[in-house]
């Protein structure tokens, strides 16, 4: 397991922000359009919303090139909003496992075309979900990624994401998915 740096213990993270919109009274409501970006709430106001908004940026671990770990890179993106029957993942802990490192040395036939960002498991909170979705935001969970999981903020399908307990860590959970 590794962690992107972004926090040095995941237990003393704050409590992720829910996604609501917002009523001019400053009632939170579940009705409405969502947010079209993921947003984190700051100190502030906006009109009609007494809230600020900004796009959060996310950490990626991309392989540019073939060769040892130390191709690896780590990039910036902005932070990808779930779909229907999706959920956004903020991302505790990545697995490692064969086929990220095989793809890393060019060896694994079925990686992603270069550059690309690889990871097949990942655990975290639940940061946003799609329409349809029955998972609550800030619940922690771990999920299985076809590629992708080697991110501070993963999209997933639903379907592919099992709620764990809270004496399992994120460590272990995340290298539950794949294992070979």
């Amino acid at each position: 397991m590794f962690s992107l740096g972004l926090r040095e213990d995941h237990r003393s993270r704050p409590e992720p922000q829910k996604l609501l919109s917002h009523e001019p009274s400053g009632r939170a409501s579940r009705t409405g359009s969502p947010p079209e970006r993921v947003r984190q709430k700051i100190n502030g106001r906006h009109e009609n919303s007494g809230f600020i908004w900004q796009t959060r940026a996310m950490k990626q671990v991309w392989i540019p090139k073939n060769g040892a770990p130390g191709v690896l890179e780590v990039r910036d993106a902005e932070t990808p909003s779930p779909g229907a029957g999706e959920v956004l993942i903020e991302t505790a802990a990545v697995g490692i496992n064969f086929a990220d490192i095989m793809a890393r040395m060019g060896l694994y036939p079925d990686a992603p075309k270069l550059p690309c960002v690889v990871g097949y498991e990942v655990a975290g909170t639940v940061a946003a979900v799609g329409a349809g979705v029955e998972l609550s935001v800030g619940q922690r969970v771990c999920a299985a990624t076809q590629f992708g999981g080697y991110t501070s903020h993963a999209v997933v399908p639903a379907s592919q994401v099992v709620p764990i307990a809270d004496h399992v860590s994120f460590e272990s959970a995340a290298a539950v998915p794949v294992n070979y």
